[in-house]
């Protein structure tokens, strides 16, 4: 036994001792902060380097969202000639957010993209920027990137377009405007779970089933106003309302907007018809299409449109909860209000207006039609004015 306890203290002491080859390295058994890699302290110098470009790179990356710009193969679009002189005589509004286009007439620092570059310092701001908020310096850091554009159009082909080109190309940007609004609505189906359900029927469908917009120019200021399909519902223009209300739920972490451009703010209620693209899309649910649109056709006309099985467009309390928290949310400045009044007083939210209708928070809505669980009825309250939506 007393040999035992012996070979088992030999052993102990053996798995004390020091490794060989740990007492063969550099300050072994007296570790101290020399065996420890320090990074030491950038210089000012550094710093200093390291945050412009940092800056450097968050402008780049602004300005191309804006501009929806690829250096690498995208066809830069200027101002046109006309705009540019109308615009020197003030009877042009000048770039915008939505217009946001060079001038390289002139040079770089003309009139132009002076008023660029201030649309951009205010929109860059208002973005989850964390760095400088030194308004000159953002400027001069934008106006430096503009060189680097302007040099990269010299080199593509400027010859000038046709008109016919150019109706085109206007075409074009107004097609990938409704595809992004769609993929958006998508996106938003998978913002909730309650949505879920929908996503695969969104998914599935083309970007004509979505009213393009126009620009209007009203007291100096800029407005989006949504153009209308004769064809499409009431009830399925409600429901993808909601969907634009959440999706604006998805572009934020707490207050800061995430990297990207806002939609626009798109005043709805106009009478004014979508110029392209405004032949109904064959194939959907009958509860897509207007009542009163489909009385107008014969039954050839409506044998063509393949009508299917009406989709119940029910969301769920939930999903109105979220979609009214969103309702008038426009830019960064709205969210940072809207946080700091739920701090203050609590999300409190009783009633929602959607599309014009008031809707007491019972059960599922379906839109114009409430379903009634037991504990309360539906209240409709239709607008005839305009409603503003983005």
């Amino acid at each position: 036994m007393k040999v035992a306890v012996l070979a088992m203290c030999e052993r102990v002491e053996q798995l004390l001792a020091p490794s060989p080859i740990a007492s063969s390295l550099p300050n072994a058994g007296n570790p101290s902060s020399e065996s420890i890699p320090v990074t030491e302290p950038m210089s000012k110098g550094k710093q200093k380097k390291f945050r412009d470009t940092r800056l450097q790179a968050a402008v780049r990356a602004h300005t191309d969202d804006l501009m929806e710009l690829d250096l690498r193969d995208g066809l830069i679009v200027c101002a046109k000639p006309s705009e540019v002189t109308d615009y020197s005589k003030n009877r042009h509004s000048g770039p915008s957010l939505r217009h946001f286009v060079p001038d390289f007439s002139d040079g770089v620092r003309n009139k132009w993209n002076k008023r660029l570059a201030f649309i951009f310092v205010n929109s860059f701001l208002a973005s989850d920027w964390s760095g400088t908020k030194d308004k000159e310096k953002i400027k001069e850091t934008f106006l430096t990137y503009l060189d680097t554009v302007k040099r990269h159009y010299n080199s593509q082909d400027n010859t000038e377009r046709t008109q016919k080109e150019l109706d085109t190309l206007e075409s074009q940007r107004r097609a990938n405007n409704r595809r992004n609004h769609l993929l958006r609505r998508v996106k938003a189906c998978l913002a909730h779970p309650d949505l879920l359900k929908y996503h695969k029927l969104m998914e599935e469908l083309s970007f004509h089933v979505v009213s393009g917009d126009e620009t209007d120019i009203v007291d100096g200021q800029e407005r989006v106003v949504a153009t209308r399909l004769p064809w499409r519902s009431a009830e399925y223009e409600d429901f993808l309302v909601i969907l634009d209300k959440v999706y604006m739920s998805t572009r934020f972490n707490g207050k800061a907007i995430k990297r990207g451009r806002l939609p626009d703010w798109r005043i709805r209620g106009s009478t004014r018809i979508e110029r392209e693209f405004c032949e109904p899309v064959v194939g959907l649910p009958s509860n897509f299409y207007d009542g009163k649109w489909l009385s107008q056709l014969n039954d050839i006309e409506k044998e063509a449109l393949n009508l299917k099985e009406p989709v119940p467009l029910t969301v769920t309390v939930a999903v109105m909860k979220l979609a009214k928290r969103w309702w008038n949310v426009r830019c960064k400045e709205d969210v940072r209000r809207m946080i700091d009044a739920e701090e203050e007083i609590g999300p409190s939210v009783e009633v929602h207006e959607i599309a014009g209708e008031a809707v007491e928070e019972i059960g599922e809505v379906r839109f114009g039609v409430m379903k009634n669980k037991g504990k309360g009825k539906a209240r409709h309250q239709r607008n005839q004015g305009a409603t503003s939506h983005p």
